[in-house]
């Protein structure tokens, strides 16, 4: 009777791993589509202080010389030393 009762359960234990090896498996997550590169964007240095900063940004004299901010641009370039 004991060899019976090993058998059975060994029986069910090979049932039970066959049938988790079967059960459905949820889809992997879709993969993210991949980010667009980045605009390149010219950088140009305020003749003030000489910080960078991109061209769109910058705040221009009448002679076209870039500025980080309006009151760099209303002191104009630094004196020469």
């Amino acid at each position: 009777m004991a060899r019976l009762l090993i058998w059975l359960l060994l029986a069910g234990v090979v049932w039970w791993m066959w049938t988790a090896r079967r059960r459905v498996r949820p889809p992997p997550p879709p993969a993210r589509p991949a980010k667009p590169p980045a605009q390149l964007t010219t950088m140009q240095r305020c003749t003030h202080c000489g910080v960078h900063l991109p061209a769109p940004e910058a705040l221009q004299d009448r002679d076209g010389r870039p500025y980080c901010s309006a009151a760099h641009r209303d002191l104009g370039p630094p004196p020469a030393r």
